[in-house]
């Protein structure tokens, strides 16, 4: 999958959340570029390219070109399972490396009911991200995601 990353990863650590960006972040997804959307609202069925935008949600914008952005103040927990015990962030270390990587991926799953995406599609972006980021564990945290994500998704949403 080919990610391109339009803007720099602008964020702050919360206390609340782990991390919450402090900029929109804007990468192009290839692989969600014209392909066919239906509206689950008007049941139309159009292309991306048909559309400025195909994700109306206050927080993520999908538009033409697959270019996907996820606004400013979205909060994200890193790299998953992570939790907050007395004060501190335990679980998946998420190093600075693999933060865009976890964010959108944490996005893409948040809206997986709206089929603009694939389980597998939001995978293979994090796996896509991380290797661009050089990150040497990508293949295990991919791994656990792939096994676990689903479980998450089911029992979760």
């Amino acid at each position: 999958m080919k990610i391109t990353t339009l803007t720099p990863l602008s964020y702050r650590q919360d206390g609340e959340y782990r991390f919450q960006l402090t900029a929109p972040f804007h990468v192009r997804v290839d692989a969600f570029a014209g392909r066919t959307y239906q509206d689950k609202q008007s049941f139309s069925t159009y292309t991306s390219s048909e559309a400025g935008e195909i994700s109306s949600h206050p927080w993520l914008t999908l538009g033409v070109s697959g270019d996907l952005t996820v606004s400013s103040g979205y909060a994200w927990d890193g790299c998953s399972p992570a939790a907050k015990m007395f004060g501190q962030w335990l679980g998946t270390p998420t190093p600075p490396s693999v933060r865009a990587a976890c964010l959108v991926h944490d996005a893409l799953y948040q809206f997986l009911d709206q089929n603009y995406w694939t389980r597998a599609e939001a995978d293979a972006a994090f796996l896509a991200l991380m290797q661009q980021a050089g990150f040497r564990l990508a293949p295990i945290y991919y791994g656990a995601v792939r096994i676990f994500g689903g479980l998450h998704h089911l029992l979760f949403r």
